[in-house]
């Protein structure tokens, strides 16, 4: 208990103040629409929306929970706890207005998470430190990936024996990340950078309320525990740096776990066939991209008379 936060007194008319440090812990209740079959995924919780049970009522140590509902607050809102626990015991109680034939609750998941705050210093020394993965282990999985893929189908065998890797920041668009990280959660090998990342993370007036930790690629859970330094991604930049080549845009990545630059982004400049070039939905090529037909010579045929003069 010495680490839930206490609210300060209130001023007339003023929202609650608490002071939070890196050893406070806070706490709220979430709901989830969760399909039930597919059992619990962690990562699943972490990004999914709150979404309260229809005419559900919730008391915490007898004090009635308000359910932020989306009518007044544009979403449905978790409820804040840390003001209300005590020490010991600690009852949450349910109540649900249905029909004996209403199963809908079951559609749901109910939890109480706990929160800390940390400096983002403090974040980067520890994913530094604590969450590199050697480049050995990255190429390993990579190929892994691509035997996987190759020996599921025989026709997948031609169109998987590569894999292209985006090697630009996707918050910046300009450069090849400097600390590539990307999350255990995600399926793909592309990387961010962790400094740009941790900077542009949504601030909350609410401490309650966390910041965004979704990943910027595939919206996967990348909160900072579930984060990793792509050792392979550093020794590909360190490589590109030597080689002068540090505007190049994506890699290419054989089974072998060999690797070149992919010719028609290198130096930012676009090396391939315009019949190559990726079309919209309406089967027609981006602007600049589509190929303009030679003007044709018109013959001009005088049909008058040539005695007239």
């Amino acid at each position: 208990m010495a680490r839930i936060p206490r609210n300060d007194a209130d001023v007339a008319g003023s929202p609650p103040v608490r002071l939070v440090d890196e050893n406070s812990l806070m706490l709220r209740l979430r709901c989830v629409k969760w399909d039930v079959a597919q059992g619990f995924n962690e990562h699943k919780w972490a990004t999914s929306d709150t979404s309260w049970i229809p005419y559900s009522y919730f008391e915490l140590n007898k004090q009635p929970l308000e359910q932020r509902k989306k009518l007044h607050h544009g979403k449905d809102l978790p409820i804040e706890l840390t003001s209300l626990v005590k020490e010991g015991d600690n009852v949450l109680e349910i109540a649900l207005v249905r029909g004996p034939e209403n199963e809908q609750f079951r559609n749901y998941l109910l939890a109480i998470e706990i929160l800390g705050v940390k400096l983002h210093t403090a974040l980067m020394e520890e994913i530094l430190t604590n969450r590199h993965v050697s480049s050995a282990l990255i190429k390993q999985r990579i190929k892994d990936k691509l035997a996987g893929s190759a020996a599921d189908d025989d026709e997948i065998l031609v169109v998987s024996s590569t894999l292209n890797i985006n090697l630009f920041d996707p918050f910046s668009r300009s450069e090849i990340c400097k600390i590539p990280v990307r999350s255990k959660a995600c399926d793909h090998f592309d990387c961010f950078d962790l400094e740009t990342f941790l900077k542009t993370r949504k601030r909350n007036a609410d401490s309650t309320v966390p910041d965004d930790w979704k990943c910027p690629i595939c919206s996967g859970d990348a909160r900072p525990h579930q984060l990793i330094v792509d050792g392979f991604m550093q020794e590909v930049r360190g490589e590109l740096e030597q080689q002068g080549l540090l505007k190049t845009r994506a890699i290419i990545l054989s089974e072998d776990g060999s690797w070149k630059a992919k010719p028609e982004v290198t130096e930012g400049v676009a090396d391939h066939d315009d019949d190559d070039a990726p079309a919209n939905p309406n089967g027609q090529k981006p602007p600049g991209q589509q190929k303009t037909a030679a003007p044709q010579v018109t013959e001009v045929i005088d049909l008058g008379d040539s005695d007239e003069d």
